[in-house]
């Protein structure tokens, strides 16, 4: 099989995962709890985090300690919360990688540090699946060093606050 032809399989392969994993999420919370609950909501600054490089494409972020990571050989990886599975984060790279035909409200531009000082624009793609609505946000920039396009996914305030951190390594 082509380098390519994988590389299209795996992305494929953690955008399905994702997908599925919110999918379950969502069946999740539609189930009613046999005792009512009051959730007190947990302010962002004072989630914990740590940071993920990803030496292969070329950049790293910032993602909560609750989080799980799952990678493979070709770079890609799934940033998950076990605890929330609406709150996971894809990434991956490749040469030439798709993208989503929206209108321009639905795309935002970017700009993301690099550690040289240089920075490099970025498109923010506000898109949702087209199996049943659920919104995806999905960031793709191409990296400068390695020519690759490179695309962060997901959705919720993890992937907000991910995303303000995303920084690209030489």
């Amino acid at each position: 099989m082509h380098r390519n032809t994988y590389l299209l399989v795996i992305v494929l392969a953690v955008f399905a995962a994702l997908l599925i994993g919110v999918n379950i999420g969502k069946r999740l919370q539609k189930q009613p709890s046999a005792s009512p609950s009051v959730q007190t909501p947990t302010p962002t600054q004072g989630v914990t985090t740590q940071t993920y490089i990803n030496t292969f494409c070329g950049f790293s972020l910032d993602y909560p300690t609750s989080f799980t990571i799952l990678e493979n050989a070709s770079g890609s990886a799934i940033l998950n919360n076990a605890a929330d599975k609406t709150q996971s984060i894809t990434l991956t790279c490749q040469k030439s990688i798709p993208k989503p035909a929206l209108s321009a409200d639905k795309i935002e531009t970017l700009t993301i540090p690099a550690t040289t000082g240089a920075s490099v624009s970025a498109k923010l793609y506000h898109d949702s699946s087209a199996k049943d609505g659920t919104p995806i946000d999905a960031v793709i920039f191409k990296h400068p060093t390695n020519g690759m396009d490179s695309f962060v996914a997901g959705y919720g305030s993890a992937f907000d606050a991910a995303i303000k951190t995303l920084q690209i390594l030489p």
